[in-house]
């Protein structure tokens, strides 16, 4: 859908203050592709458009059933009643792509930075991991952190993505361990 043009790359230059001596800023190059190369990550908003699409909580059935009851059979129907018919491995599977997700994006933004400066801070995809799930799980360390303002942009969004995700984790444990009447 969206596909960086070959051999045609031009530069864009950057920059943040210097976070080795705070005296400056410090001068930094994306790669036009670089922001395509994001963009072409919402490919996988149809993937999973079509997982909700086309599931057994949305086939004609269902729409049919929940029309008779007043309501429509869409994406958070169906999310609902995946979280309601097995809670661990929906939050496990959003969890997953969500951190995946996020650290790739993360590390696009923050590498050419840490780069310049000579550090190796994201220079491996486990340490954009580790910031995200951080992040997500508002720990935060601050052994790892982003530098560059389209990196606290996703941090930011990441933030608040994560404290959605921790309460549905928590939701679905408290799910599993709740007594029903016949307990």
């Amino acid at each position: 859908m969206i596909c960086p043009i070959p051999f045609n790359e031009s530069l864009v230059t950057r920059q943040n203050p210097n976070i080795n001596d705070m005296t400056g800023y410090l001068k930094y190059n994306y790669l036009s592709s670089d922001y395509m190369l994001i963009a072409m990550w919402a490919r996988c908003f149809f993937i999973l458009r079509a997982i909700f699409n086309y599931n057994l909580f949305s086939d004609l059935y269902s729409k049919k059933l929940c029309k008779s009851y007043g309501f429509t059979a869409n994406v958070r129907f169906a999310f609902k009643c995946l979280m309601k018919s097995d809670p661990g491995i929906t939050v496990a599977g959003t969890l997953g792509a969500s951190v995946g997700f996020f650290a790739f994006v993360l590390r696009v933004f923050e590498l050419p930075y840490y780069d310049a400066l000579g550090q190796v801070n994201f220079r491996s995809f486990f340490d954009a991991i580790w910031c995200v799930i951080i992040t997500m799980t508002t720990v935060g360390y601050g052994d790892e952190y982003p530098a560059t303002t389209g990196g606290q942009w996703v941090i930011i969004v990441t933030s608040l993505w994560g404290t959605f995700l921790i309460s549905l984790l928590i939701l679905s444990v408290a799910d599993i361990f709740a007594l029903d009447i016949n307990e």
